[in-house]
């Protein structure tokens, strides 16, 4: 009996395989390696790239596009980082693999903050926090909702990280995940240290002081964590946080001695910005000592470094303690020149985070470009479509964006909450959301009553004061997932999501209470009990005869007035029928 022929395999389905098999590895290399090495894990990132393209791999071309990021990230490079999230993220979402595409997210996120673009970075946080939610993964939200915290925090609502943090800790905790429970809390000591520094700006030191405190041992335990892990970036990131407060505390000795283990590790690293803020940190110090040459060398040293790689994040920071070196030195016009540099980055933030979205946006419409083309020649016609389809949505979207970074901040300059813009982007976004995954969305409207007459009796500044007063309160008494803002005059909107008309009410109705028993004669003494002041809500919840968000806020409006009209000082709530 004559044995059967095995089948013959063609040589090149045998390269072919050996091909994805070599592009296998080198991912696997790049994602061991883009923490500790950068540089070289971009290089076999990139080889993994080139085998997965020409193979058509879609799955290996989105994974060493993710590690690519992650590699131009600790290489300081935001815009090329936040290009190759993108498309990674594009790829997952086209694989239906929707966890690696909330992890792409995460890493575009990242990149776009260090581009300075804060609205978009938490605008791509949320949108990897509901896919998490949508396959039911508790530790990948938790991760977003800690992103989302660090963009609060480098807006500076320190208050709302602080609180977010506070949330996380536990849930990490819980999981025995020391990794997380480490960056939770060197992000908290973080948060205090800067709420600290703010208040200190305002002259409550001693608060200030608390908080510096408070933060020692958040930091010392989140170093004690990082160190027994293999990742030296994270551990100068918790060196930083610990002498950041032990140099506000005034304690130069210990913070000298964190510096010195700090900068030794941050040399050793791929990218310079440790580097440099260590050395900003460094050089502020020995300038508060009274080290002055010292203090301007070493701040120079950071400038440079600053400069030279282009890290806006915190370059203005650095240039503030350096012109008060100068100053103290009697070096007026080298004082100058960096006092002239300072404003200069200040005031093109705006400018080059418009040129670097523009960047991104054009690298990805060229992306697009190149793969239509090759797939012409198969779908001519059909593909032709799709193209000058995709080409005027990527124009639309340019378009808004643009629009987007012309305008000016998104925050009432009296009250600090959100203001009427803002509130029309992030609750048309929310109505989206609520009608997308059928979640609950409430939406109340505020009036302070009878608040002409505080302005025409008392003062226009104590009717600005009492305004300030109010947004302090409504800040205190949402959660960190809701948001309130100045709608006009004495108007506030609150908005709740995922929260349905009954709790809703019930908040509104603690804050009526609260401001009706706030002690407001402290804010004008000499007219003992003679202010008072009260509020009236209308409530109401999104359904589906809500399309449009301002007609859920004008329902909430009829509401507010119909409170109005039956006495004041009171919350009306009802939800229309659909």
């Amino acid at each position: 009996m004559v044995a059967p022929t095995p089948p013959h395999r063609h040589a090149s389905t045998v390269v072919e395989e050996a091909e994805h098999q070599r592009a296998r590895a080198l991912a696997d290399d790049a994602d061991g390696l883009r923490n500790t090495s950068a540089q070289r894990a971009l290089g076999v990132a990139n080889e993994a790239i080139e085998i997965a393209r020409r193979l058509g791999d879609a799955e290996l071309l989105a994974r060493a596009l993710a590690t690519r990021s992650v590699c131009q990230r600790n290489l300081s490079d935001p815009v090329a980082a936040s290009q190759s999230a993108s498309e990674a993220v594009r790829l997952y979402a086209e694989l239906g693999d929707t966890e690696n595409e909330a992890h792409a997210l995460i890493n575009q996120g990242i990149a776009v903050s260090l581009m300075g673009q804060m609205s978009e970075a938490l605008s791509i946080f949320e949108r990897a926090r509901h896919l998490y939610r949508n396959i039911d993964n508790r530790v990948g939200e938790a991760d977003a909702l800690m992103d989302i915290a660090v963009v609060y925090n480098m807006l500076g609502d320190d208050e709302r990280a602080i609180s977010l943090y506070g949330e996380l800790l536990p849930i990490y905790e819980s999981l025995q995940d020391h990794y997380h429970v480490a960056t939770t809390l060197n992000n908290l000591a973080f948060a205090r240290i800067t709420r600290g520094m703010r208040l200190a700006e305002g002259d409550d030191s001693d608060t200030a002081q608390t908080l510096y405190r408070e933060a020692i041992p958040e930091c010392e335990r989140a170093l004690a964590l990082a160190s027994s892990s293999d990742q030296p970036d994270f551990i100068v990131i918790c060196l930083n946080t610990l002498s950041t407060a032990w140099r506000e505390l005034g304690e130069y000795a210990r913070c000298f001695e964190t510096l010195e283990r700090q900068l030794g590790l941050a040399r050793a690293l791929d990218g310079r910005r440790m580097e440099a803020v260590t050395l900003a940190n460094l050089g502020e110090v020995q300038r508060r000592t009274g080290a002055l040459a010292a203090a301007i060398v070493t701040l120079e040293a950071s400038d440079r470094i600053y400069s030279t790689f282009q890290l806006t994040e915190q370059h203005s920071h650095l240039l503030v303690s350096l012109v008060a070196a100068y100053e103290s030195a009697g070096r007026l016009a080298e004082a100058l020149a960096a006092h002239r540099r300072y404003h200069r980055i200040e005031t093109q933030m705006k400018t080059a985070a418009a040129a670097e979205k523009m960047q991104v946006l054009q690298a990805r419409l060229d992306l697009e470009k190149l793969e239509s083309a090759l797939a012409v020649a198969q779908h001519r016609q059909a593909e032709l479509a799709e193209l000058n389809a995709q080409l005027h949505s990527v124009d639309r979207e340019k378009s808004r964006l643009l629009e987007q970074l012309e305008r000016q901040s998104f925050e009432d300059s009296l009250t600090g909450l959100h203001n009427r813009r803002s509130l029309d982007a992030r609750l048309c976004a929310d109505l989206r959301r609520t009608h997308r995954y059928q979640s609950k969305l409430s939406v109340a409207l505020g009036d302070i009553d009878f608040f002409k007459r505080i302005n025409d009796q008392l003062s226009h500044a104590i009717g600005d004061e009492v305004l300030r007063r109010i947004a302090v309160i409504l800040r205190e008494s949402i959660r960190a997932t809701d948001y309130a803002a100045r709608y006009g005059g004495e108007e506030f909107a609150l908005v709740f999501p995922e929260t349905p008309l009954e709790e809703a009410a019930a908040v509104c109705e603690k804050i009526r209470q609260r401001i009706a028993s706030f002690g407001w004669e402290k804010i004008h003494p000499h007219m003992g009990g003679e202010l008072n002041v009260t509020i009236s809500f209308g409530v109401t919840e999104a359904n589906s005869r809500f399309e449009k968000h301002d007609a859920l806020v004008a329902y909430a409006d009829a509401l507010l007035y119909g409170a109005k009209g039956a006495g004041r000082n009171q919350v009306r709530a009802r939800q229309p029928n659909p």
